[in-house]
């Protein structure tokens, strides 16, 4: 999973870059045409998705929106996290239920960039603009026709052809909001452009993916207040979700799975410095992170250090069954939606009265709660 830059709470969406890996026979594969015709030593095809919607400050901003394929031949890169420098040092993610692991990271880069926000985002993939700097966008080597398509149960959405300055081709639905998102659809992908060439010209494929209800994450007893939730290391920290609609038609064969994680970087600093991730039960759609917990994690000692600022994120994921190609090839694929916000952790001071700023007179605090 993709690291998460607390301060601008941005996630991953490289979690959501999944393959397909479409092997061809050696001849006579639909529609008729020899493997020689793609022009590569591999026989292989892989088509790379990029399926993610993510909000942050508690729902009120849309941080990312992107559905996306991408083509490749067997040993080509499709593009995703080109650039990037390798993580210092992976976060530990649980196995059970109803259990956690805590991430201390040795070394945190204090000069490493924030994460611009959607509307600063620069060099998405374009015919125009020359070699896309965004690093997190898919970029294939194989052009598939002007179009290809995303069928549902009642829609179908476009997704429609970008050519970088390096000639590398994208497959991105444009103006991707919370109104054209496939929020709970199953999604069969279909190359069925007139100008698509072997050997993607007639590619199709049922059921393709899973993208799981729109997520609303809310703080229990708390408001947020300038986009920042403020809250005591010294009560419980209760928070719960729920999905704004109905699961997919056909969720029974899709593996469903949630994540919590919440990281607590320096204020001004991308790189996390400690990181708590949680698996909680699907059937409870909340967690609770006991005060002995939060104690340990750094925090103000008074709420107008602002020393420290932590991001909390919900992710929801549709993972696929394996299943076969009409090539042959055993395939999967997930999706992830995810909602959160900012919070500042302390332990003296009272919080903001609602529009104020930390250190302003405002609300009484709440007596602590036992764990």
């Amino acid at each position: 999973m993709r690291h998460l830059i607390p301060l601008a709470f941005s996630a991953l969406c490289a979690c959501n870059s999944h393959d397909y890996t479409l092997a061809h026979p050696t001849a006579g594969w639909t529609p008729g045409e020899q493997v020689q015709t793609i022009g590569f030593t591999s026989s292989v095809i892989n088509v790379s998705f990029d399926v993610g919607f993510q909000r942050n400050n508690w729902g009120e901003t849309l941080s990312r929106c992107q559905v996306q394929v991408a083509f490749t031949r067997r040993g080509e890169s499709d593009g995703m996290g080109e650039g990037e420098e390798p993580y210092r040092q992976e976060m530990v993610y649980p196995d059970e239920i109803d259990t956690c692991t805590l991430t201390r990271f040795d070394e945190v880069d204090s000069s490493a960039p924030e994460e611009p926000q959607d509307e600063e985002r620069p060099g998405e993939p374009d015919s125009n603009d020359g070699e896309s700097e965004d690093n997190w966008n898919l970029r294939g080597t194989m052009d598939a026709g002007e179009c290809i398509w995303l069928h549902g149960d009642e829609r179908s959405w476009a997704l429609t052809r970008l050519i970088d300055g390096q000639d590398r081709v994208t497959y991105e639905m444009a103006d991707c909001d919370a109104d054209t998102f496939p929020f709970g659809q199953v999604l069969d992908l279909d190359v069925g452009a007139a100008d698509a060439r072997p050997p993607l010209a007639g590619l199709a494929l049922d059921d393709a993916f899973v993208v799981g209800p729109q997520l609303d994450v809310q703080v229990l007893l708390e408001s947020p207040q300038d986009g920042l939730i403020y809250h005591r290391v010294d009560n419980p920290l209760l928070v719960e979700w729920e999905e704004a609609g109905p699961p997919p038609d056909v969720a029974h064969v899709f593996m469903h799975e949630e994540l919590v994680m919440i990281q607590v970087s320096e204020m001004g600093v991308a790189d996390p410095i400690e990181a708590l991730a949680c698996r909680p039960d699907l059937a409870a759609d909340e967690v609770m992170v006991a005060p002995s917990i939060l104690e340990e994690l750094p925090h103000n000692i008074a709420l107008d250090d602002n020393l420290y600022s932590t991001s909390f994120q919900v992710d929801s994921r549709y993972v696929g069954p394996e299943m076969q190609t009409p090539w042959g090839e055993v395939i999967r694929v997930s999706t992830t939606v995810t909602d959160g916000g900012l919070l500042v952790f302390y332990e003296e001071g009272e919080p903001p009265a609602h529009g104020g700023q930390p250190g302003e007179p405002g609300d009484e605090p709440q007596d602590p709660v036992d764990p």
